[in-house]
């Protein structure tokens, strides 16, 4: 009751001011909101009061309309915070630059008392004039591109020349329902970057769509996939997610080629190769499979993005129950992870990160925090490869092949040289030739 009390004597401080003004409590639940934020948000105090909010900036279809209102986690520890917020009011995300301030009730409960700016902004606009940490600008450099971007996938955010070419090409493919290709170094990246085309193509136009493993249908279990579900679908165009289609055996390429000539239907298709440079695949297959191509860059081959990448993936999983909120990682941490091969793309990324998030007590994941196989790879590539290919001679080479198997021929035909040849599969006099060459080649 007297905590009730207390916040509520704060709360009549707060009612009046004209600009929106809110109280987070330790578990980021929303425990006051005024009528000015109410009023921002479009909603009912009964609606909002109680409910939790997150640090993060996912994209819309994740969000409530006060999820994004969550401060730093360093809010509760620092006197005073700036940032970013976002809302969502009917669909459509508003956003504010705030001040966080850290306060303490009568009762003695830290709260975080965000108070945001009188009018929306362009958050790319606020950028550079805000004086936060590390991971704060980079959580407002996300809520910047998800404002430009809109509803991107995870993988493909940065500003890298490449993936600014591959959203182009992903923007294209949502737009133009024809046959796709997806390329990338890692099948589980194609994998997603295709899923995502698809579900944007399928909420756009309500068409549904099915996959198939390439790798494990003959040419006939094939065909009886897509009659079957052409018959489910009589009124639509069948769209159907062909997973690792280089991996199709011939029978199956010819099947699929006849079948997309003489069917209404949308192949998007993945694949770890170009398909016009593999031999073995059919040349016509692949070229009514590339109407439409997206190349997915490695996250290797554009660590500039990585930081942003990995931020994303920390505030994804802030949205998960029961987990802390974590503001982002220290520069060790960075460091580590944007100096790993990822071999394994975006999906072992999000693993690495989804452990280091788990086991994480404080507000920022640290070094300490990444699984030890991350800090062994780092280890291990300290070491300088320091072997040269020596050059090698051919002549060199065979002559001294020659010169142990005969070796090994006379030993095992005890000196007797008519056996060694027997065994060596030449005559006599050629043993006795070759016996004289070589000691005479290595005389001189």
């Amino acid at each position: 009751m007297a905590k009730q009390s207390g916040r509520r004597l704060v709360s009549r401080a707060l009612e009046q001011a004209d600009r929106p003004i809110y109280l987070v409590d330790a578990e980021y639940r929303i425990v006051f909101c005024n009528e000015s934020c109410l009023k921002w948000l479009n909603v009912a105090e009964q609606e909002v009061f109680g409910q939790t909010c997150h640090f993060h900036a996912s994209s819309a279809d994740a969000l409530t309309p006060w999820s994004g209102l969550g401060p730093p986690p360093l809010g509760f520890e620092r006197e005073t915070t700036d940032g970013l917020v976002c809302g969502l009011c009917d669909g459509t995300r508003r956003y504010r630059t705030a001040c966080f301030e850290r306060i303490v009730d009568p009762e003695g409960e830290v709260l975080v008392m965000g108070i945001l700016a009188a009018t929306d902004v362009d958050p790319s606009d606020h950028l550079d004039h805000l004086d936060s940490s590390q991971p704060v600008l980079l959580h407002n450099r996300l809520l910047s591109m998800r404002y430009e971007l809109g509803d991107v996938e995870p993988l493909l955010l940065g500003h890298s020349p490449s993936v600014h070419r591959a959203r182009e090409q992903v923007q294209l493919a949502k737009t133009a329902s024809q046959n796709l290709l997806v390329i990338a170094r890692v099948a589980t990246d194609a994998l997603r970057v295709a899923q995502h085309v698809l579900s944007s193509r399928s909420a756009a136009s309500s068409v549904d769509w099915f996959a198939v493993d390439c790798k494990l249908l003959d040419a006939e279990l094939l065909q009886a996939a897509l009659d079957a579900a052409r018959k489910q679908l009589v009124d639509q165009t069948l769209s159907v997610l062909f997973k690792q289609v280089d991996e199709l055996s011939t029978d199956a390429q010819h099947m699929l080629c006849s079948y997309l000539r003489d069917h209404q239907l949308v192949a998007v298709a993945t694949t770890t190769t170009d398909l016009l440079q593999l031999e073995s695949f059919d040349e016509m297959l692949a070229n009514l499979m590339e109407v439409v191509r997206i190349d997915v860059p490695a996250l290797v081959d554009r660590v500039q993005d990585l930081p942003v990448v990995i931020q994303s993936v920390v505030e994804s999983l802030n949205l998960r129950p029961r987990r802390i909120q974590v503001e982002g990682m220290d520069d060790e941490a960075i460091d580590l992870l944007t100096s790993h091969r990822w071999t394994g793309g975006y999906e072992e990324l999000h693993t690495v990160v989804d452990e280091a998030h788990a086991a994480c007590q404080g507000s920022l994941i640290r070094a300490t925090d990444l699984p030890s196989r991350i800090h062994l790879t780092a280890e291990a590539d300290r070491f300088p490869n320091d072997h040269v290919a020596a050059e090698v001679c051919l002549d060199d080479f065979l002559r001294n092949i020659e010169s142990e198997l005969i070796q090994r021929a006379l030993r095992e035909a005890a000196g007797n040289r008519a056996e060694a040849a027997r065994r060596l599969g030449i005559s006599r006099a050629r043993l006795l030739r070759r016996l004289k060459d070589l000691s005479d080649e290595h005389d001189s």
